[in-house]
Formats: C-alpha cells, structure tokens, sequence
C-alpha cells in the first residue's frame, strides 16, 4: 500500500528486474502489483519514489520457485470502499476474476486495508465453502498515516476458466478502504525429454542390411521410450517397417505411408516401450521388402502412462506438396499430456525446416543427399484444445506423411510448486 502509482516508483535489489503489473487506487492510496524472475541472489529490497512527497505505507514481498520466467498471465483487480465499521457484508471478492487460459498456474491474491480507526480490520482466510483452497501467508502490518493490514493468499490452478479470488473481514468490520488485487503465473513445464538419439545419414542406402538402428544408454526404469522411424521405401508391394528393441517388447501405435512417384512411399511410424527396463536399449527398424532410405529417432520420456495408450492423434498423407500439416485431433484429456509431432517428406534437396509452433525439436534431417528429410518434434504441457502441427521450408515434396499424437500422463504426474 502505497501514495504513489506504481509507475513512479521503482523496486530495487541490486540483482534482479522488477516489472510494473497494475494498480488498483481509491483517493490517494494505491496497491500496486510487482514481478521478478529471480536471477541473482539479494537480501534487501528497496522501494523509493520517482517523485513527489507523502508517505509511503510499506510493501509485501512474497519469493516462489516453480513459475515460468515470463510467468505472468493475466491480472484483475477490484477496489471496494465501505464507510466505517460494521457496514456491509464481510465476503469480499475480486469482481474481474482472472480467466486462466493455460495451466497449471498459480493465483496469487492480495488485499490490503486501510483504515483511519484504531486497530484497522480484522482480515481472515477465504470464506468457507468457497470452491478453491487457498494457502494463507502471514498478516504484514505495515504503519502511515492509519493503522493498516494485509494479507496475502495462493493457489494452484489445474483447470482454466475463470478463478476468484476471495477475502473475509473479521464480524466486526472496521475499515474506511478495502482493496483487493490478483494475479495468475504460468508454472514453468521441467522438459520431459530426458535423453535422445537418431541414426545418422549415409550415402549408402540404409536399408541394405534391412536394417536402421540407434541407441540410448541410462534408461531409467519406468521412464518411456518413444520411436519414431521416418522413411522412404521402395517396393513394388505394400512398404511393411517392424520395430523391436533389444530389450523390451515394442508397442506400435500409428504408422502412416503415402505412395509417391515410381513405386517409392514415405513413410511415418509412432511406436513406443511404455514401461522401460533401467541401462541402454538398441532400437532397430527393419524393411520387410525394398530399399529405401531411412532414420530412426529414439527419446527416453518421463511422466508418462505406464500403458502409455494414445489419447488423441491426426495423420495425415499427400501425394505432394508444401509445408506439410496433420490437422486436427480430438481434444486432450490433460494439459499434463504430451504432444510429439513428426514429418517425412521425400524430397532430394537441402531444406530448412521450421518446427511447428510451440513445439521443440528432438531431431531433424533436412541436408538433402537423400530421399527423406524430416523433423520430430515435442509439446508439453498441451492446451484442452485439439492440437495439429504444421512444417515451413519442405517445399515442392514429391510426398510426405506427418502426424500428432498426444500420449497419456500418469494419473499422478505433477509439476510441484514450493511455497515459500
């Protein structure tokens, strides 16, 4: 609670950037909202005006790990004034709730009384009742010109939709000004990814063994093994592509293939070990019948199903084209989910491919020297909407396949957030 706008005043550390949120006022009082991603340690913070006289009231601070660097979202804010003690009801919430559009995130509320009666109000915990269960922080008494309180309270959001943030007075209220100010935080996302590794390129044509391998060593039990083999065959018949591993049993879970020119297919497969067994795995693909050219990537996840079954997927195929696209899945069950999206055109060329938006790379192929260039990509958390992937740079592709799919969280899987 300030007398100044939080525009003019400036937060210092000596270490880290604070960022200006928004203000709420009601006459000369302000509370003002302040954000910093922590990058250097500190032990004294400063508050000071830009300019002007009055007095300054005090600050909460409040220090968190687990959000995003660029954790801000959105924030809604409401000023209430009642006109001395007893009046009114004593339920206070913010009237612009904030819309969480992505988790999971944390809602973080703050109200501050200002109060020219002796003792200030009597501020509690969130009513009873209320749908959310927040984590109350200390009262901070803070001095001025009146006696003050403030209170600060937090939650984990796992579901968006619009979250309030509410406030109850003591029975006997005793306060001149009452304000209330929220803020929601994007959790920052540990990478699931814990290992990768594709086969390398070679002139000579892969298949000529009927093999394409690759490995990964320090698999930690339980963890997931995914395999994504993209490809392309040339055979007269159908294009069959098996995958094993030296230690597990291999799921299949989707493979694509799109006939092209003179007897040649691209083809895409999905397939997974759900449930991997701890030290290195070897995971190979073979051709049943053709030559070709192809790549087999392989990424050790963590966080995932132990039967590790599709929830949503879209594939798609062409005869040609450019900037290849999956369309759309179904709606996922979880942000928690991960999405791993992946294109294989047959092209000769050196491309540059750019990744679907959102999505981080694993592994990619585009030097030309071939017949299949490629890019396996990964999202996580996902949004409760359907998800597709689309590729830049693969132009004039005599065919390509590409697909989505978004693979079920374990039941418990949680990022866990500190309070501090």
């Amino acid at each position: 609670m300030t007398d100044t706008l939080g525009s003019n005043l400036v937060i210092n550390d000596g270490a880290n950037i604070y960022t200006y949120i928004s203000s709420i006022t009601s006459g000369s009082s302000y509370l003002n909202l302040f954000s910093a991603p922590v990058t250097g340690s500190t032990s004294t913070i400063s508050l000071t005006k830009s300019g002007g006289g009055g007095n300054l009231y005090g600050f909460y601070v409040a220090e968190y790990s687990g959000l995003s660097s660029n954790a801000y979202i959105v924030s809604s804010f409401q000023s209430q004034y009642q006109n001395g003690p007893g009046s009114g009801a004593n339920l206070l919430t913010t009237t612009a709730n904030p819309n969480i559009t992505s988790v999971p995130a944390m809602l973080w509320a703050f109200t501050c009384d200002f109060s020219q009666l002796a003792g200030g109000a009597n501020v509690g915990v969130p009513a009873a009742g209320t749908s959310l269960s927040y984590n109350s922080r200390a009262v901070a008494w803070v001095s001025g010109g009146a006696a003050n309180s403030a209170v600060a309270e937090d939650i984990r959001i796992t579901s968006t939709g619009t979250n309030p943030a509410t406030f109850t007075a003591g029975s006997a209220l005793q306060f001149d000004q009452f304000f209330t100010i929220a803020a929601a935080f994007l959790e920052a996302a540990p990478s699931p990814i814990i290992q990768s590794a594709s086969s390398p390129f070679s002139s000579a044509d892969p298949w000529s063994g009927g093999h394409v391998s690759v490995s990964l060593s320090g698999v930690t039990a339980g963890n997931a093994i995914l395999i994504v083999t993209p490809a392309v065959i040339n055979t007269t018949g159908s294009p069959t592509l098996t995958i094993t591993d030296s230690v597990n049993s291999v799921t299949d879970l989707e493979q694509l293939a799109s006939f092209g020119l003179s007897s040649v297919y691209s083809i895409l497969d999905f397939s997974i070990i759900p449930n991997a067994s701890a030290g290195a795995h070897t995971l190979t693909a073979t051709v049943g019948s053709g030559t070709g050219y192809g790549f087999i990537v392989a990424a050790e996840i963590s966080g995932l199903n132990s039967s590790a079954g599709l929830d949503v997927f879209s594939l798609n195929s062409a005869g040609g084209g450019s900037n290849p696209s999956t369309g759309n899945t179904g709606t996922p069950a979880s942000t928690a989910e991960i999405a791993i999206a992946a294109v294989s055109g047959y092209i000769t060329g050196a491309v540059t491919i750019g990744e679907p938006s959102g999505y981080t790379n694993i592994a990619k192929y585009q030097a030309g020297g071939g017949y299949v260039q490629y890019s396996v990509d990964y999202l996580s958390p996902v949004a409760l909407a359907a998800q597709s992937a689309s590729w830049t740079g693969l132009t004039a592709v005599n065919s390509y396949v590409a697909g989505v799919i978004v693979l079920k969280a374990a039941s418990n899987q949680a990022t866990v957030m500190w309070w501090s």
